[in-house]
């Protein structure tokens, strides 16, 4: 039985997320803080430790002090909050095998898990129709690299990082441009004169020679940030 150590902040998602893989067959345990972390590891002796903090101690500052734990074995998968990405410099500071975008759904984890501790998904995915409701299985494709095979399955899976816009004029013009732009289901091809003329239109809304410039000064930054001296 595999041994999963959860280093969650938030307890109720701990708890979720203890029981499910459980119900896949793992010795799971959870802690909520990160008190006396070195000895928690020494007395469960993980093969995996699944970490999500938020506020209270931001996971990468925790995988930090995981890479500091020389005897340490554990496969090491880090949750980053939505819309957070972890600094290029801490990176290297950091044991992390894999990073996700939290908050997972119970399928994401369990997928995650399976792949880390190099065991085959199929079997997982069985049993976890069995203990989970039917829309909540499929969600999880891209963990393994595969395509969502349903409208429904795609929906679940981008939900948490659904793309919105607050520029209404912006969006309500754009919208205004894709009107009219229809396939010719016939020949399999598009309207390419229409399509050219609106993207020129719409590139009038873009100064392209400034962001040119800016992409160019970001590279030079980068490049001088981590120059070998």
């Amino acid at each position: 039985m595999k041994r999963i150590l959860l280093i969650y902040e938030d307890i109720g998602e701990s708890t979720a997320a203890q029981s499910i893989l459980r119900k896949m067959g793992f010795d799971a345990f959870s802690i909520n803080n990160i008190n006396r972390l070195s000895d928690q590891i020494i007395t469960f002796n993980p093969e995996l430790i699944v970490v999500y903090g938020k506020q209270k101690f931001p996971g990468i500052q925790v995988c930090q002090k995981l890479k500091e734990m020389s005897h340490l074995k554990s496969k090491v998968l880090l949750i980053m909050p939505h819309g957070e990405r972890p600094h290029a410099l801490d990176m290297p500071k950091a044991r992390i095998d894999m990073i996700l975008e939290g908050p997972l759904v119970p399928e994401q984890l369990v997928l995650a898990s399976a792949k880390l501790l190099g065991i085959a998904p199929e079997p997982f995915m069985e049993k976890f129709k069995k203990v989970r409701p039917a829309d909540e299985v499929g969600t999880a494709k891209a963990v393994l690299g595969q395509k969502s095979t349903s409208a429904k399955e795609n929906t679940t899976n981008h939900i948490h990082g659904k793309i919105t816009f607050d520029d209404k004029v912006r969006v309500s013009k754009y919208q205004k441009f894709l009107v009219g732009i229809k396939f010719d289901l016939k020949e399999t091809t598009h309207n390419h004169e229409a399509i050219v003329k609106k993207q020129s239109e719409l590139k009038k809304e873009w100064d392209f020679d400034f962001l040119g410039q800016l992409d160019k000064l970001k590279r030079q930054f980068v490049d001088a940030l981590f120059k070998k001296k």
